[in-house]
């Protein structure tokens, strides 16, 4: 994992990452990962990655490399345009190997079939544990119910930028034997490898619709570009999820579009894929704590809404008139509504309170105190990590840089693998074509 920040105010934006990897299953990690880097050897514009190293197994750095040659001294009136352009690189053939293309597609697959054969078991084992299964061959409805429930909740999200209904029909013509061998190969050494022809259509259904959809069944990695284009005075940038090639499509949708010009802001914070620290430092409260404490609400309000029914009940004789209550704060979302307005409120509170001072703030910080405070912020992850019983999927050197209209992409924190002063023909060698 990864933690990375990016500040802006109306001069410059700060981009900072840490420098772990995990290797295999996160067993091991490594500090000497580079995830920021320059999109442009010539004009202010800035790349940062996390999640997934690699795009169609081709490492990140490479590809990120590889276009920064392509591009040259060529620049764009706007970074939504220069993500447009990375984005035609990123779809050319170079990329597009069918043989890795149907190596992704099927390991997607397995990782959908597998959590489809985890649920049916434990679904199996607690029928047959009470007698309502006899055999593995009444799996079949747990199977059919989790592609059935998996497929309605993924047709609840929207489709992949450039894909629509078309590309399913597409995609299942195309793949459905591949999606039927991932099928059989999660299923061949368990008890209900027999179910395989009757449940495979069902999932070459849902396979295919998840596939086209934003659905975090796959490897995905996050790309942020961000600085100035040729007609842009304030900075922007454009956050994307970048979910690999089908069919020879890239896979990808926007998270977010910025634009400090256009939408006004004086200053911003943004953090990328771990993010729950700089939420506590910018927001004065962990989500989760929030999420809590929300649920928590809505729960003591259901409480004290059954006590008020049973106190109306004992009093008055009257079950009738006590359900007639019950029935009345239900019909008006008493403990709904109640919820809602402590949501909104607390929500007003860490605006005021919190978000808001900081950000005046930041608005008025210098190039380089924009910079001590995103390397801070993503080292205040790092020790969150290091004190904690979770993985230590935080740390290394941090990179920073500071990207302003006048002064471009400036390095203001950057390890490096070699010694500078034993390799001066590499700083000869940066500019040439």
């Amino acid at each position: 994992m990864t933690a990375e920040i990016g500040l802006f105010n109306r001069p410059a934006v700060a981009l900072a990452a840490d420098s772990a990897v995990s290797i295999g299953n996160g067993g091991k990690v490594y500090d000497t990962e580079n995830k920021l880097f320059t999109l442009s050897k010539y004009h202010p514009v800035g790349i940062m990655v996390y999640n997934s190293a690699s795009f169609q197994r081709f490492p990140w750095e490479t590809v990120i490399k590889a276009y920064r040659h392509k591009l040259g001294a060529t620049s764009f009136p706007t970074i939504a345009e220069y993500r447009i352009d990375f984005l035609d690189f990123l779809g050319s053939h170079q990329f597009c190997s069918p043989k890795i293309e149907e190596a992704e597609i099927l390991a997607e697959a397995h990782i959908l079939a597998n959590e489809a054969f985890v649920q049916a078991r434990e679904a199996f084992f607690e029928r047959l544990s009470t007698g309502d299964a006899r055999g593995p061959e009444d799996a079949e409805s747990d199977f059919l119910s989790f592609f059935e429930n998996t497929k309605n909740r993924i047709q609840k999200i929207r489709f992949l930028t450039n894909f629509d209904d078309t590309d399913i029909s597409e995609i299942r013509t195309k793949y459905s034997s591949l999606f039927e061998t991932a099928l059989i190969n999660t299923l061949e050494h368990t008890i209900f490898a027999p179910l395989v022809d009757k449940i495979k259509d069902p999932f070459i259904e849902l396979a295919s619709h998840s596939l086209c959809r934003v659905n975090g069944f796959g490897p995905q990695s996050g790309i942020v570009i961000a600085g100035f284009g040729d007609d842009e005075l304030l900075p922007s940038m454009e956050w994307l999820q970048i979910e690999g090639v089908i069919s020879g499509k890239l896979r990808y949708y926007v998270v977010e579009s910025l634009n400090m010009a256009r939408d006004g802001d004086s200053a911003i914070v943004r953090a990328f894929a771990q993010q729950e620290m700089v939420h506590r430092f910018v927001d004065g409260v962990d989500p989760q704590l929030f999420g809590y404490l929300r649920d928590l609400q809505s729960r003591q309000i259901e409480a004290v809404l059954d006590s008020v029914v049973s106190a109306v009940a004992t009093a008055s004789g009257d079950s009738a008139l006590a359900n007639s209550i019950r029935d009345s704060f239900i019909a008006n979302n008493i403990a709904q509504n109640a919820t809602d307005a402590f949501h909104t409120a607390c929500q007003h509170h860490i605006v005021e309170q919190f978000q808001r001072p900081l950000l005046m703030m930041a608005q008025h910080l210098p190039k380089d105190e924009l910079g001590n405070l995103a390397e801070s912020l993503v080292s205040l992850t790092a020790l969150k990590r290091k004190v904690s019983p979770e993985h230590p999927s935080v740390g290394g050197p941090i990179d920073v840089a500071i990207i302003s209209k006048g002064d471009g992409f400036i390095w203001y924190r950057r390890k490096h693998y070699f010694k500078s002063e034993l390799n001066p023909h590499f700083f000869d060698n940066y500019f040439r074509s």
